[in-house]
């Protein structure tokens, strides 16, 4: 008589929005990679392709339609598109019992909104995966379910578009993203969350004080004394590569801290902005793209 405990299968697929996968020729051309000759492809994104350990980036497929069309009226009440080109497919086995159930289903939600933070981290453009579909499996039989959380896109912006060749540093950022999560090291923990937050903020100057309290959790670690004087010093020293590109971290974000100051004190920031000739979404752009630089550094 067999002791083992029945075992169930569970997978999540986290539909994306927005995002393209480039097949590149050259460095200054590229063609999506379902436009490809077949002759010529690199990857074939009807597989799967390999992101991490069980986790594939995939095109939807007609079995993918069919679960989520049992869910009409849920999907259409929290997002703003149908089923997308691009899924994230996660499978785990377990134990069929609601605690390795609950384990299981944890690690992969987890891991899909990890692998949409590393997309973040890897490069500007807005992803997001904000729907799971769910799918037990016990024998043959599939059972699905949902999961949907209301994503609110401050502006309509561009496609995200992944590159063939950024796919191992993509793979890399998966890991130490989900590393950093499962370890819940507090400061890297806040840095990532509000570095993701930005990307739900409607307010401009909401998204810039987002940037300023990731900077202040990665270089400070809870010592909230000279803030404003140490995190552009060691940021700057951190990823400068020459004197003027330390002098230009430096001064850029000295000047985010007076911005960010004056908005959070009420006070009027754009003629400290209109001083150095900046509007107020360049600044931010240009933290962003320093912030992104240090989370790959750091975590």
């Amino acid at each position: 008589m067999s002791n083992s405990k029945p075992r169930v299968k569970l997978t999540g697929i986290g539909i994306l929005s927005r995002l393209a996968v480039m097949h590149y020729y050259t460095d200054q051309a590229g063609i999506d990679v379902r436009a490809v000759k077949e002759e010529d492809r690199i990857v074939d994104v009807s597989a799967g392709i390999e992101i991490a350990h069980n986790l594939k980036l995939r095109l939807a497929s007609k079995e993918d339609a069919e679960f989520l069309a049992v869910f009409p009226t849920s999907i259409e009440s929290i997002i703003q598109y149908s089923l997308n080109d691009y899924v994230l497919e996660y499978s785990l086995d377990a134990n069929d019992d609601s605690k390795s159930v609950a384990e299981a289903s944890d690690r992969i939600r987890r891991m899909i909104n990890s692998t949409v933070l590393a997309f973040r981290m890897l490069k500007p453009g807005y992803v997001d995966s904000n729907v799971i579909l769910w799918i037990t499996q016990r024998g043959k039989d599939k059972h699905p379910s949902l999961m949907a959380e209301k994503t609110i896109r401050a502006h309509p912006l561009d496609h995200y578009r992944l590159r063939i060749d950024e796919l191992s540093k993509l793979t890399d950022l998966v890991q130490k993203v989900f590393n950093a999560d499962s370890a819940r090291r507090r400061s890297v923990h806040i840095a990532l969350d509000r570095f993701n937050r930005s990307y739900y903020e409607i307010e401009d100057e909401d998204k810039l004080i987002d940037f300023m309290i990731a900077f202040e959790a990665l270089y400070l670690e809870g010592e909230g004394r000279f803030q404003h004087a140490i995190v552009p010093v060691a940021c700057a020293m951190l990823l400068g590569q020459t004197p003027e590109e330390r002098y230009e971290i430096r001064n850029l974000l000295n000047l985010a801290y007076e911005v960010r100051n004056s908005i959070v004190h009420g006070s009027d920031y754009r003629k400290k902005l209109r001083k150095k000739e900046l509007e107020l979404e360049d600044l931010i752009n240009d933290v962003e793209e320093i912030l992104r630089g240090s989370l790959k550094k750091l975590i």
